[in-house]
């Protein structure tokens, strides 16, 4: 599935061309934020397919459930756009799409194949994403009811956690985020930015890394 969204369609068509692109639980323009992913686990339907192939499902239709919360508007629109992608290669997504009161009992029953979630990404700091539903590092985390998430990644994150030194942190974390990535349990598409209208004569306007206003530097030129 890793490779099978594009988000690129996904930023140009329901994000407005203002959201961008993302493989990784690392923000752009932070420390851990490794570009080559970008490339690597970019959308590749030809290689998707040949996974396909290798697992014995070319040519066969695979149903599975997908579970969208109408919490955000784009999610239903995104969940939509894959499901059209995943079709093409013979998995058919059947979507329940539910207001956020029906959700969280079917999400935290794990009744479902697949989930279309909002998530916080990592920003400033390397462990920020871990807060997030589905990165977890306890049995509340969804994709590991009860039994909690892999031993390795919350190995990863302790290894992480374990040093005060920025650029082992930095270099832990991006093992983490491989490690995230090629088990494949949660994938990133997308990045929603925020939008601001600022008039004329304000200048040295900013957003940090973690969305947040950067106000030190404006002023009025008038």
């Amino acid at each position: 599935m890793r490779y099978l969204l594009d988000r690129e369609t996904i930023a140009k068509t329901i994000l407005g061309g203002i959201g961008k692109a993302q493989v990784q639980v690392a923000a752009p323009g932070t420390p851990a934020y490794d570009p080559k992913l970008d490339e690597e686990f970019a959308f590749n339907p030809a290689k998707a397919r040949e996974l396909l192939t290798q697992a014995g499902l070319a040519g066969k239709t695979t149903k599975v459930s997908g579970l969208v919360s109408t919490s955000t508007q784009e999610s239903p629109e995104i969940a939509q756009i894959i499901q059209e992608d995943l079709k093409k290669v013979g998995i058919e997504v059947n979507l329940n799409i539910v207001e956020p009161s029906r959700y969280f009992p079917v999400y935290f029953a794990g009744t479902f194949d697949i989930s279309f979630l909002f998530l916080t990404l990592a920003t400033i700091d390397p462990t920020d994403f871990t807060i997030s539903s589905a990165y977890r590092l306890n049995a509340t985390n969804p994709a590991w009811l009860e039994t909690g998430p892999p031993k390795e990644y919350i190995e990863a994150i302790q290894k992480l956690n374990a040093t005060i030194d920025r650029r082992e942190r930095w270099t832990n974390l991006r093992a983490a985020v491989r490690y995230l990535l090629d088990q494949s349990w949660a994938l990133p598409t997308n990045l929603r930015l925020p939008t601001y209208g600022i008039a004329k004569p304000v200048r040295g306007f900013g957003v940090d890394p973690q969305m947040l206003l950067t106000l030190k530097a404006t002023w009025l030129d008038r």
